[in-house]
């Protein structure tokens, strides 16, 4: 029930006559919107700066002012509307393609089957089902390291909605996937600091070039801390709005795929969540750090449907035989087992 206003705008993307609402929403149209039309397609576009100073397309038909696409510029993210019909009056688009990241394929693809029209949400639809839970709650941002293996501590708080990993390597030390965002920077380097005072964090590994992976990256610029990430990943962090001031103190070493680094074997890959995306294999300790290819609630509760990403991220482990006991996501569980693994690609997709 608290969760319903940050799903919201998600799930307005889905619905084309919600889904415009930010334009009919904006009050300084003059400075904030721009207006082209195109005769050879018979559409006309609208082109908005909205509140979070994002630049926006939304492309209309002229003849009947259906949505056919949205191309949020800021966020690389295109959503194509198709396949309209007309039920009990409200005419809509039954389906959506969401493309990210300059893809030629979508990402997902969301079906709009019917409407019903409802007065309310009935209040027993807005509580968690029986046998689901504990319902778990906001962490209190205080940091712990936990070692999960030799030389390999996990860092958490008391909810766990993100974790990362540091590798004591004699007396340097590798982080992996904690850039989420500055102030989760700061105390990352402040824990391991406190708890390993002679030693030095001489490198950080970014999996992915998502806003909410690397939003925090300045902080280890500012240490001198090498950042280690696949060549495209370090050319679109390079290209980052938010760093054009601080770029010039990053420093950047590439890694390559299946590239080992003091114990930590590296592998890129290519889905449909991130043209490039790493993960990391601790062969030691069968132990594997991932974002975002395997997502796990905290009760190892397996969903019926599951990403082609993540299906793939499993046969690319099995593929090549990684004997692991423990997978860390990045987000959410931090101990997901063989089984659910298992359990999760047998999901229906």
């Amino acid at each position: 029930m608290g969760n319903f206003d940050r799903f919201v705008s998600y799930n307005a993307l889905n619905i084309d006559f919600l889904a415009i609402r930010p334009l009919l929403d904006e009050a300084n149209i003059k400075s904030n919107i721009t207006l082209r039309q195109d005769r050879k397609s018979a559409t006309t576009t609208l082109t908005h700066k909205n509140a979070n100073d994002h630049i926006v397309d939304y492309e209309f038909d002229n003849s009947t002012l259906q949505l056919l696409k949205i191309n949020n510029k800021t966020r690389q993210a295109i959503f194509i509307y198709d396949d309209y019909q007309t039920t009990r009056g409200l005419t809509f688009a039954r389906s959506v393609n969401k493309y990210y990241n300059g893809a030629k394929e979508p990402a997902y693809i969301s079906f709009n089957d019917k409407f019903e029209i409802i007065e309310e949400v009935d209040a027993a639809k807005l509580q968690l089902p029986q046998g689901y839970g504990p319902e778990v709650k906001p962490g209190d941002g205080v940091l712990v390291a936990k070692e999960i293996a030799q030389d390999l501590y996990v860092i958490t708080d008391s909810g766990g909605w993100r974790n990362s990993l540091f590798k004591v390597n004699g007396d340097e030390i590798m982080v992996f996937g904690a850039a989420g965002y500055p102030e989760l920077s700061t105390k990352t380097i402040k824990l391991i600091g406190e708890q390993f005072p002679t030693k030095k964090i001489s490198a950080i590994h970014v999996t992915h070039a998502q806003e909410a992976d690397i939003a925090g990256l300045t902080v280890y610029a500012e240490h001198g801390i090498e950042m280690l990430a696949d060549e495209y990943s370090i050319a679109a962090i390079k290209a980052y709005p938010d760093f054009a001031n601080d770029i010039h103190r990053f420093k950047f070493r590439t890694i390559e795929h299946e590239q080992v680094i003091d114990g930590a074997s590296f592998y890129v890959l290519e889905s449909m969540h991130a043209k490039r995306q790493s993960f990391v294999y601790f062969e030691d300790s069968g132990i594997i750090f991932q974002a975002d290819f395997l997502n796990i609630a905290f009760d190892n509760t397996v969903p019926k449907l599951i990403p082609n990403y993540t299906r793939t991220f499993i046969d690319f482990i099995r593929s090549k035989k990684l004997k692991f006991n423990r997978i860390v996501g990045n987000y959410k569980n931090n101990n997901i087992s063989v089984e659910v693994v298992n359990k999760t690609y047998n999901a229906m997709m």
